[in-house]
């Protein structure tokens, strides 16, 4: 899938070691452990993923998020809030990949004004 002009970017998890992905110590693959999620967002065409937390910080972003879980027994909350776009299989990544697919609501927009409005329930409980 990935052609000689590609360049794939890994962001470990927390939990995982550089060494997991040392089979793939080429010259268009890189390993990173620390990057900000507004890096991450920007630094890539195509940002795919499996259910994590990561996915809905960078949804902030972007609207062409891909949760990859082919062997998913429930739906990730990415999903269930059109945050992300699901695919189950790699045949629907080669069409979405090649479709440039974006999901059909804009997340970030749902979070406009939501400090205030947190504010303003809190502050609410006090009285």
């Amino acid at each position: 899938m990935l052609t000689p002009q590609d360049h794939l970017v890994i962001k470990l998890h927390p939990v995982e070691f550089e060494d997991m992905y040392k089979f793939l110590s080429v010259a268009n693959i890189s390993i990173v452990s620390e990057a900000s999620v507004e890096d991450i967002a920007y630094l890539g065409d195509l940002i795919v993923g499996m259910s994590s937390m990561l996915l809905l910080e960078l949804a902030m972003y972007r609207n062409d998020i891909i949760s990859f879980c082919p062997n998913a027994k429930s739906p990730f909350i990415g999903e269930l809030l059109g945050a992300t776009i699901r695919l189950d299989s790699i045949r629907q990544l080669h069409e979405t990949v090649e479709l440039r697919s974006e999901v059909n609501c804009d997340f970030r927009h749902r979070f406009v004004g939501s400090r205030e409005r947190i504010i303003r329930f809190v502050e609410g409980l006090e009285q």
